[in-house]
C-alpha cells in the first residue's frame, strides 16, 4: 500500500510532538561561584516562579559535582563524581549538598524539573601515580603507528620522574637529557615545546624563560654542542629538521638542590602549540655513574581517584585511556580533549558512571541529564546506561548529548546508532535527543550574516537536513560554549528563539538564561512561550510556505522571500480546539509585506474566508482573512515576527467579587465569567496593570477599582465592568518618632513587645493610638476598628537617641513604593540597608557606602516593612508600604 507523503509525515511527527515542554539552560559560563562569595542556586531560586510561569517546564542546572579546581569552577574538570558540597569548607562552585537539595525542591514545587549536566568523558584533579600504559604509548610510539592514525599522547597530562637521593645512588652530577621525536615524521619537526626539570627541594628557579640555541644542539654524539640550563628553569625549544633531530639539554645538581634523604627529578617536556607532537626523552645520561637511565625513569599521571571526599567512585590508571586496551587516541570518539580520557569500553568504568548516573536520580532527585561530550563517546555507552537505567525502573524525560557538530547528517547517524543499541523497552520509554547545532547554524546565519537567504533554515538540522524526528532533538539558538566569535547569534537572537519555539516540528526548544534575562527579549519570550503552548504545541501538520520550490505563491510588494521565514501548522488540540495557524519571521530591517498563499487543505483547517488573528500583536494589522485565493495579508515590520491563529475575537467579560469591603490582611476573590485559555488575561487596579495578575481569578488585599482585560498579548482587547473593593478600616502603621510609638488608625490598641522578636507579650492596659516605650526592643499592635481586628507592622526600637530619618538629613521614597525604594542622605554615609518584614525578620540587606542607595522591591511582596538605616552617626528606621 502507497501512503501519501503528507499523511505520512502526520503519522511520524503525531508520535512525538505532543508535549508544551521548554527547557531553560539556568546558567552561563561566568555565573558567580561559590569562591566569589556567591550562591546560584539562591539566584535560581528567587527567579523559580517567574520561570515556571513564563513556561518554562525544565531547567538545565551546571556540572553539581566536585571539581579539579573546586569552588571557583564551572565543574567540568570534574573530581569526585558523588560530593555535591557536604563539607563545610569544600563546596562545588554551584554551592552546597543543602542548596542542590532546595534548589531542586523549589523548582519540583512550581512544576519544573532540574537536568543535571553530567561529565562522563573525561575526569581531573586525581593523585600522581606510575602509569606504565602511557609509557608504553609514549616510548613505543613510531612513525608506523603515526601514519596508521595513532596520536601522540597529550604531554600536558604525564611527567616523568626519576628517584635521587637516599640508596638510589644518584644525586650531585651532571644529567644530559636527549629529547627526539618519537616517530621522526616530518610532520612533527618544528613544533614548540618546553623543558622543564626540578626537584621536590627546588620547584621553581625564579629565572626567566630561556631559548635552545640557535642551530643544532644535539650533544656530543651528534658531532653537536649541547644546551644547559638551570634547575627548575624552562627551556624554549623545539626538535630541529635534519642531523640527528635531537635536543640534548644539561642540568647540574648539587648538595643543595636536593633531599639527601630522598627525592627525585621531575621532568615535564610540554607542546606550546595547539596541537600534541611526539617529543620523548630518548637518553638521560648521569656523569657519575657514566649510566643511561632512560629505563629508570618512572612515568606518572594525575589518575589515581582513591582517597575522595565521598569514598565512592574509585578510578585509576587502568580505567583512562591508553590502558593496554585497543585504541588510537583519535577520532571523535577515542581523541583526548580534555583532562584524563575516561575509558567507557571498559566494564569498571561503566559501573562507576552507572551508579553515578543512577546515584544522582535517587539520592539528589535530579530527573533529566545533559550529557557533555557526548561526541567523543561511543555511541554504545548512552545505550548501554539507557538500557541500564531502564531495567531499574528509571526512564528520564530528557537525556540530551552535546555532539558538537554543524553536519546534520552526522548528528543524526550518531542519534541512530545511540537508539539502535536500546533495547525495545528502553526505546519505548525514553528518548536519547541530541543538540542541533546544524539548525543553529542557519539560524545565525539568518540573524548575523548579510546576504544570507532565511529559506535555509527550511532545510537545516538533524530533522529538516537530515530526516530526522524531533524527539530527537533540542534546539538551541546559545550556550555557554559559545563564547568565541562566529559561535553565538550575536543579532536579534529573538528571531532565532521565534523559529525554534514556534516550529514544534524541529524539536524541544531550550532558552539561554542571559538571552531570557536580556531586556530586549524577555517579554517576547514570555509572549511566544505562551503562544507555543497555546497555539502551536501538538501540531502534527506543517507546510513550509515560502520554501525553495514551494507551490505556494507569495507577492511580495515589500521585502523578499530570501528574508523571510513563513510556515503553516495545524493539527494540534489548539486553545479552542482548532490549532490552525500562520507563522511569520522577517530577518530584514525593512517591512515585510506580502500577500502569502497558504494551505487550506486537509489537516491544516483553513479555509477562504476564515479570520486569523495575530495573537502576539507584533505585525502591523490586528488580524488576516484568508480571501478567495487562498491568500493572506501579512505586514511585519524589520526584524520582528509573528504568529496568526484560528481563533475567536476577544468579548468583554464580566467579573464579580466575593466581598466589596474586607479587613485589612484578609481576602477579596475577583472571578471572571471567561476563561478561554485563547486568550491573554490582565488585572487592573485603579487603571493599573497589576504585576503578574494574569490568571482569570485574582486575590485582591488591596483597596481600589478593580477591571479584567481580555486580549492576544494585549492586541484586540476588550475590557470588563469595574468592581471597587475597600479594606477596613485601612492599612496599618505603626512609626517611631519623637520617642513614641505612634498609629495611623482610630480604634481600640492592644500594644505587644519582646526583646528579641521571637516571643511577644502584651502589654495590658494601653489601648490609645500612641505608647512611650520604657525599653528598647520590637512593637506591634493589633487594632479593633470598624469591626476589624488588624494587626500593624513590626518594628524595631533602639533608644539610643532621636530615631527620625528627617532629623538626620535622610530621606526615603517613594512611600508608598512599588519597584525600589531609595534612601538619600544630605550628610551622614549610608553604611547599611536592612527590610524587615512585619515579623521582624529580615528579608532583604544591602551595602552601602555612599549617600544615596537604589534597593529593588520588585521581589518583595505587597505590604508595610522597616527599613532599617545604618549611618556614620546612628541607626535610623522608616516604614515604607509597598504595594504592586
Amino acid at each position: 500500500m502507497k501512503i501519501a507523503f503528507s499523511t505520512l509525515l502526520f503519522i511520524i511527527f503525531s508520535n512525538f510532538i505532543t508535549a508544551q515542554d521548554i527547557l531553560l539552560q539556568g546558567w552561563y559560563w561566568d555565573y558567580p561561584k561559590t569562591a566569589q562569595g556567591a550562591s546560584w542556586p539562591d539566584t535560581l531560586m528567587n527567579k523559580a516562579e517567574d520561570l515556571s510561569s513564563a513556561g518554562f517546564t525544565q531547567v538545565w542546572l551546571p556540572p553539581l559535582s566536585l571539581a579539579g579546581s573546586g569552588g571557583g569552577s564551572n565543574g567540568y574538570d570534574i573530581r569526585d563524581y558523588f560530593y555535591l558540597g557536604n563539607t563545610p569548607g569544600v563546596r562545588t562552585g554551584f554551592g552546597t549538598r543543602a542548596k542542590v537539595d532546595a534548589v531542586i525542591n523549589k523548582f519540583n514545587q512550581v512544576g519544573m524539573i532540574a537536568i543535571a549536566d553530567m561529565i562522563y568523558n573525561h575526569r581531573d584533579g586525581g593523585q600522581p601515580e606510575r602509569n606504565d600504559a602511557v609509557a608504553g604509548w609514549i616510548k613505543n610510539y613510531n612513525n608506523t603507528k603515526y601514519l596508521a592514525g595513532d596520536k601522540p599522547y597529550p604531554s600536558d597530562r604525564v611527567k616523568m620522574t626519576l628517584p635521587i637521593g637516599g640508596t638510589t645512588g644518584r644525586g650531585s652530577g651532571k644529567y644530559y637529557f636527549k629529547i627526539r621525536s618519537a616517530s621522526q615524521n616530518p610532520d612533527f619537526y618544528g613544533k614548540g615545546y618546553t623543558f622543564f626539570v626540578r626537584t621536590n627541594r627546588v620547584g621553581n628557579s625564579g629565572l626567566p624563560a630561556k631559548n635552545e640555541s640557535t642551530g643544532a644542539n644535539g650533544g656530543g654524539d651528534c658531532g653537536q654542542p649541547h644546551d644547559t640550563i638551570e634547575l627548575a628553569r624552562t627551556m624554549n625549544a623545539s626538535i630541529d629538521v635534519g642531523g640527528c633531530g635531537i635536543d640534548e639539554f644539561m642540568v647540574s645538581l648539587d648538595t643543595n638542590d636536593y633531599n639527601a634523604s630522598g627525592d627525585q627529578l621531575t621532568i615535564s617536556i610540554i607542546n606550546t602549540n595547539s596541537d600534541y607532537a611526539d617529543q620523548y626523552i630518548l637518553g638521560l645520561w648521569y656523569t657519575r655513574t657514566n649510566s643511561n637511565l632512560r629505563d629508570s625513569l618512572i612515568y606518572t599521571t594525575n589518575t589515581s581517584f582513591q582517597n575522595l571526599p565521598s569514598g565512592r567512585g574509585q578510578m585509576n590508571f587502568l580505567n583512562f585511556k591508553p590502558n593496554g586496551a585497543p585504541t588510537c587516541l583519535c577520532g571523535d570518539s577515542d581523541v583526548m580533549l580534555f583532562f584524563y580520557d575516561v575509558d567507557q569500553n571498559r566494564a569498571e568504568s561503566r559501573d562507576t558512571l552507572r551508579a553515578y548516573t543512577k546515584w544522582m536520580w535517587d539520592n539528589v532527585g535530579v530527573r533529566g541529564f545533559r550529557v557533555d561530550a557526548i561526541k567523543n563517546m561511543p555511541p554504545s555507552f548512552s545505550s548501554g546506561l539507557l538500557n541500564y537505567l531502564n531495567s531499574t525502573g528509571i526512564n528520564p524525560p530528557l537525556y540530551v548529548g552535546e555532539h558538537y557538530s554543524y553536519s546534520d547528517g552526522e548528528l543524526k547517524t550518531y542519534i541512530d546508532n545511540v537508539k539502535s543499541g536500546m533495547t525495545p523497552s528502553a526505546l519505548a520509554n525514553i528518548n536519547p535527543r541530541l543538540f542541533d547545532f546544524g539548525l543553529q547554524e542557519a539560524l545565525r546565519d539568518a540573524c548575523d550574516a548579510l546576504g544570507f537567504d532565511a529559506r535555509n533554515i527550511f532545510q537545516r538540522g538533524i530533522v529538516d537536513g537530515a530526516g530526522g524526528i524531533g524527539f530527537d532533538v533540542v534546539t538551541i539558538v546559545n550556550n555557554h560554549d559559545f563564547r568565541n566569535t562566529g559561535n553565538a547569534v550575536d543579532n536579534d537572537a529573538i528571531l532565532a528563539y521565534a523559529y525554534l519555539i514556534m516550529n514544534n516540528k524541529v524539536g524541544l526548544p531550550s532558552v539561554y538564561y542571559p538571552d531570557y534575562y536580556n531586556p530586549l527579549y524577555t517579554s517576547r519570550l514570555k509572549a511566544v512561550m505562551q503562544a507555543h503552548k497555546k497555539f502551536v504545541a501538538g501540531s502534527s501538520n506543517h507546510e513550509y510556505l515560502n520554501r525553495f520550490g514551494t507551490p505556494f505563491s507569495g507577492n511580495f510588494i515589500s521585502g523578499a522571500s530570501s528574508n523571510a521565514t513563513i510556515f503553516q501548522l495545524g493539527g494540534a488540540n489548539g486553545c479552542n480546539g482548532n490549532g490552525a495557524s500562520v507563522a511569520a519571521i522577517n530577518f530584514s530591517g525593512n517591512t515585510l509585506k506580502v500577500d502569502q498563499t497558504i494551505n487550506t487543505g486537509g489537516g491544516f483547517n483553513i479555509s477562504p474566508g476564515d479570520t486569523l488573528i495575530d495573537v502576539l500583536g507584533y505585525s502591523n494589522f490586528d488580524y488576516a482573512v484568508v480571501d478567495a485565493n487562498n491568500k493572506i495579508y501579512i505586514e511585519l515590520p524589520g526584524r520582528s515576527f509573528s504568529l496568526w491563529a484560528k481563533v475567536p475575537f476577544p468579548v468583554a467579560a464580566t467579573i464579580t467579587t466575593s466581598s466589596t469591603s474586607i479587613c485589612f490582611g484578609d481576602t477579596s476573590i475577583l472571578n471572571s465569567n471567561i476563561t478561554l485559555d485563547c486568550y491573554t488575561y490582565q488585572w487592573f487596579r485603579n487603571s493599573i496593570p497589576i504585576p503578574g495578575a494574569n490568571q482569570s481569578q485574582y486575590k485582591a488585599t488591596l483597596d481600589g477599582t478593580y477591571s479584567f482585560e481580555i486580549s492576544y498579548n494585549g492586541n484586540l482587547p476588550a475590557y470588563s465592568n469595574s468592581v471597587s473593593v475597600a479594606v477596613l478600616p485601612g492599612i496599618p502603621l505603626i512609626n517611631f518618632s519623637n520617642n513614641a510609638i505612634s498609629g495611623n488608625l482610630s480604634g481600640s490598641y492592644t500594644w505587644y513587645y519582646s526583646s528579641d522578636s521571637s516571643s511577644f507579650t502584651i502589654l495590658s492596659g494601653i489601648t490609645d493610638s500612641t505608647l512611650t516605650p520604657l525599653v528598647g526592643g520590637y512593637y506591634y499592635a493589633s487594632v479593633a476598628s470598624q469591626g476589624c481586628i488588624v494587626q500593624t507592622n513590626v518594628i524595631n526600637v533602639l533608644l539610643t537617641g532621636i530615631n527620625n530619618p528627617l532629623a538626620f538629613g535622610i530621606s526615603v521614597f517613594p512611600n508608598p513604593a512599588n519597584e525600589s525604594i531609595t534612601i538619600n542622605s544630605l550628610h551622614e554615609m549610608i553604611e547599611q540597608v536592612l527590610i524587615s518584614n512585619p515579623l521582624g525578620q529580615f528579608i532583604k540587606t544591602s551595602n552601602g557606602g555612599r549617600h544615596q542607595h537604589t534597593i529593588s522591591t520588585t521581589d518583595i511582596s505587597s505590604g508595610v516593612y522597616t527599613v532599617t538605616i545604618f549611618t556614620t552617626k546612628g541607626t535610623l528606621h522608616q516604614n515604607v508600604l509597598i504595594q504592586h
